[in-house]
């Protein structure tokens, strides 16, 4: 056993407490699954990098996706 934290706790602690909008970058990295009423799908995102304010920071994280409207593909960079 590590005793390393998970990159998304650090990332987690790197953000403002106050709530605010955070951009993200990253690739598609499952097939997007759309939802019954064709209204929006989910997939996982491989962050590598979010957007605080003006500050762009590098990251290494999986994120899972709630997406509206048409979907990316497996592999896009969204």
């Amino acid at each position: 056993w590590q005793g390393r934290e998970s990159p998304a706790a650090i990332v987690a602690r790197s953000l403002p407490d106050e709530g605010r909008i955070v951009e993200v970058r990253g690739v598609v990295v499952s097939e997007p699954d759309e939802s019954r009423d064709g209204r929006r799908g989910f997939f996982t995102l491989e962050v590598e990098s979010l957007r605080v304010g003006e500050k762009w920071l590098p990251v290494n994280l999986d994120v899972r996706v709630i997406w509206p409207g048409k979907l990316p593909q497996y592999g896009d960079g969204v």
